[in-house]
């Protein structure tokens, strides 16, 4: 996967996400001695940083879409069983 399709894939998540639940974990730091790829994802700071722009770019934020069903509708979405 590339970093371009990675944030999207990221960005699009983040939309339809509850806006008051809270993401743990984006990207990471890890060994580089034991680091396997993408190389792109070696610089944690520039993955965060081009999801902010992606995100600044679609004028968007997590939870715009939460709740909105394929056709515009509102949806009925529960997280009932989700971290149980």
């Amino acid at each position: 996967m590339s970093r371009e399709h990675y944030v999207a894939t990221v960005c699009d998540i983040l939309e339809i996400l509850p806006p008051e639940m809270v993401v743990q974990r984006l990207t990471a730091d890890g060994y580089h001695e034991i680091f396997l790829g993408p190389e792109w994802a070696a610089n944690k700071l520039t993955v965060l940083n081009a999801i902010n722009r992606e995100l600044e770019a679609r004028d968007s934020w997590q939870g715009k879409r939460y709740g909105i069903g394929k056709a515009g509708e509102e949806t009925d979405i529960s997280m009932a069983g989700v971290g149980e």
